[in-house]
């Protein structure tokens, strides 16, 4: 699977802005919500998949399998990153709705 920043403008700029910020709060949130609602709904959807996929902790018991499965995690980025922008474009999508 390829990198998601290689993939997807959104979740790049998202990622960077997350990373650029050491204070992760309400106005950083309004910000990338902002951000996300420039793009279209199935780039969000898309983002939205990948990052749940590479979530999923299904360990199968063998190391060779295992250690492809974590340096695929290493590319995305730590579980909270991924909540917070999996929530972010979760309220773009619902605010694009209203």
């Amino acid at each position: 699977m390829s990198d998601l920043k290689d993939d997807s403008k959104l979740y790049k700029e998202l990622s960077e802005m997350y990373d650029a910020k050491s204070n992760k709060d309400l106005d950083l949130f309004n910000e990338c919500v902002d951000i996300a609602e420039r793009y279209s709904k199935r780039e969000m959807k898309y983002v939205i998949f990948r990052l749940k996929s590479m979530d999923d902790d299904a360990d199968t018991g063998l190391d060779i399998v295992n250690v492809p499965v974590k340096i695929i995690k290493a590319l995305v980025g730590d579980s909270y990153k991924s909540s917070f922008i999996i929530s972010v474009l979760e309220t773009a999508l619902d605010e694009m709705c209203n």
